[in-house]
């Protein structure tokens, strides 16, 4: 199984260097029931694409929206969990037009109408680097799934507010995912 940082979901332990989160659980939970085990790798999410495309890892789970992924996997009709997409702004005059995102993340369609706006993108390979530049003011803006803000913030006990707005812009299934390329594709796809 590929992965991608999304904490709570999935983070790194500390100790071990392993994935681990309740998406992790929750899925070998699910393949033991199948008496099917396996590893899990954490890898950034262009990376996650290119192991999908060419059948290194046999499934993950993502958003069905995300083009780049979709072409090489076979989704699941039932969705996994719901995830939150907010757009975060500083509240500044003559406000820059820099956003901080995830490389590989398309959200949806956000990424390519803001850049159609004249909305420049630094990108990073993960959340955990994306939050701290946008907390820090190097970006006026940040595209983002609700749930990492919230753990990155408890996790490092900030209790400022992350922003001066926070803009809901939709919410969104995630799936499993069978990379077509997987020797195991029907045995996943059973699952």
């Amino acid at each position: 199984m590929g992965v991608i940082l999304f904490p709570p979901d999935v983070t790194i332990d500390e100790k071990t260097k392993e994935c681990v989160g309740k998406n992790i659980t929750a899925t070998r939970e699910l393949l033991l029931k199948y008496d099917i085990r396996g590893h899990v790798l954490c890898v950034p999410p262009s990376k996650l694409i290119r192991m999908i495309e060419n059948a290194e890892v046999d499934f993950t789970i993502s958003i069905k929206s995300n083009e780049a992924m979709a072409k090489h996997v076979v989704f699941s009709d039932i969705p996994f969990r719901k995830v939150i997409l907010n757009i975060y702004t500083h509240n500044q005059s003559n406000q820059r037009k820099i956003i901080s995102a995830v490389r590989g993340f398309d959200y949806q369609g956000q990424r390519q109408k803001s850049s159609q706006k004249g909305f420049e993108f630094i990108n990073f390979p993960n959340t955990i680097s994306a939050i701290p530049v946008f907390l820090k003011g190097r970006s006026d803006y940040m595209l983002s799934y609700e749930s990492p803000v919230q753990n990155y913030l408890r996790t490092n006990n900030i209790t400022t507010k992350v922003s001066d707005s926070i803009t809901p812009l939709l919410e969104v299934g995630t799936y499993y995912g069978t990379a077509k390329g997987s020797v195991h594709q029907e045995a996943y796809a059973g699952s």
